[in-house]
């Protein structure tokens, strides 16, 4: 075998194709490892080949290859070829058994010791969560569909209402990046992502207002989002979408653009003061992961519940809500908006509860639709880099509670979203 590996050594070693494993699977695993009393788990990339290696040389290539690579194997391919094809989503639980070295270890026992740690993690993680996709009873069945687009109502914003009025729907969402230039001029990123874990396949259709040149532009091809660059306006507007869902059907965003163009103003000119509609504000509210799987619930869910404290109690209809993770893995992992409350209403998504919730989760609630959600937490760090959020009272006490934010945080924290991977 070494010899093998001495032949595959010498000839030009190619990256194999990186497999895509659905990110509310991952986070089915990563959440159990909240409470996981077990040997430490890693997250990352593994290699898969179909030979052994014991060469610390071919390591080492590996690792110039690809530098983020955290081990190697021989079975995940099989198994990812063989779910694929029956239409199984799958991810990888290994056991480090050895260095692929010539370390002197007794392979025969530690493949044991690294099989039984990862069989118990995986039995660890089956308590916590049902192990399925996002429901497709949650997403709109093929006769909503088909009302969209709607007929026009709106003789000034020409898209508006057309498309089902929501941003985040049936796995797939759209958000828009506004950079305000001199002249009153607005420069506009829209860009359309997958958020319950299947790839973004198919052209996407973005529909403007009928005062551009062409009110339907179509995206054919993109790596991961669709994105729709370098758009000129004036004026806020709303953009309609139809993008292919994981089932295959075509289905319909919409976003008004008018609190885009706000933050714009408002980075641009910090003496504003409107965080996005008159008379209403942003907040930032604290998730806890011990008890509630906010990460599974945003690939499945378009509506939440949450509890408020003595801080929220004025929020209004039309606020925006940044969902803020705590403990292990903290960050930010959803924009919502308050579409109901505050008032007396029950717990919602409670199939994501980790374990039952404390009757300190009984009071006051708002119901919040989901405007965006990230592929992975939005760090304290990339807080910390940035000028106008650095000084945040809940970054220096590393405790977000529900607090009301100012209107140049929001709108940077906004801008903020729109770079990071979606989804």
């Amino acid at each position: 075998m070494g010899k093998k590996i001495e032949r595959r050594k010498s000839s030009s070693m190619q990256q194999g194709t990186r497999l895509m494993i659905p990110s509310w699977l991952v986070d089915r695993f990563r959440n159990a490892d909240v409470l996981w009393k077990g040997p430490k788990a890693h997250w990352g990339t593994l290699v898969s080949a179909d030979f052994l290696t014991s060469s610390s040389y071919f390591r080492r290539e590996i690792r110039e290859l690809a530098p983020d690579v955290i081990g190697g194997e021989m079975e995940g391919a099989a198994l990812y070829r063989a779910c694929q094809a029956e239409g199984i989503h799958c991810c990888l639980v290994k056991g480090i058994a050895d260095w692929g070295d010539r370390s002197k270890i007794d392979r025969g026992k530690t493949a044991e010791i690294a099989a039984t740690n990862a069989a118990r993690f995986v039995l660890h993680a089956l308590q916590f969560a049902p192990f399925r996709p996002p429901s497709q009873p949650g997403y709109r069945s093929r006769e909503e569909l088909r009302k969209y687009p709607s007929p026009q109502t709106d003789a000034e914003d020409t898209q508006k209402g057309r498309w089902g009025r929501l941003a985040c729907a049936d796995g797939r969402q759209i958000m828009a990046f506004v950079k305000r230039h001199k002249k009153e001029e607005y420069e506009i990123g829209l860009r359309v992502a997958s958020v319950d874990g299947s790839q973004l396949n198919g052209p996407v259709h973005f529909y403007l207002h009928e005062s551009f040149p062409r009110t339907k532009i179509t995206i054919q091809k993109y790596d991961s989002d669709a994105v729709l660059d370098e758009v000129r306006a004036y004026e806020a507007f709303t953009v309609g979408v139809q993008v292919p869902r994981s089932d295959g059907l075509t289905t319909a965003l919409e976003l008004d653009l008018s609190d885009a163009f706000r933050d714009a103003d408002v980075l641009a000119n910090p003496r504003l003061s409107h965080p996005s509609e008159p008379g209403h504000t942003s907040w930032i509210f604290q998730s806890n992961p011990e008890y509630f799987d906010l990460r599974g619930a945003l690939r499945s869910r378009r509506t939440f519940t949450w509890k408020l404290d003595a801080n929220a109690k004025s929020i209004k209809v039309g606020d925006h809500v940044f969902m803020w993770q705590s403990k292990k893995e903290s960050g930010l992992l959803s924009d919502m908006k308050v579409i109901e409350g505050p008032r007396e209403m029950p717990l919602s998504g409670s199939e994501f509860n980790l374990q039952p919730p404390p009757p300190a989760f009984e009071g006051l609630r708002v119901l919040m639709s989901v405007e965006t959600v990230l592929q992975s937490p939005l760090s304290i760090e990339a807080f910390k880099k940035n000028p106008l959020l650095k000084n945040m009272k809940f970054i220096k006490m590393r405790l977000p509670m529900q607090r009301r934010l100012k209107p140049q945080e929001a709108a940077a924290i906004r801008r903020l979203i729109y770079f990071q991977p979606l989804g």
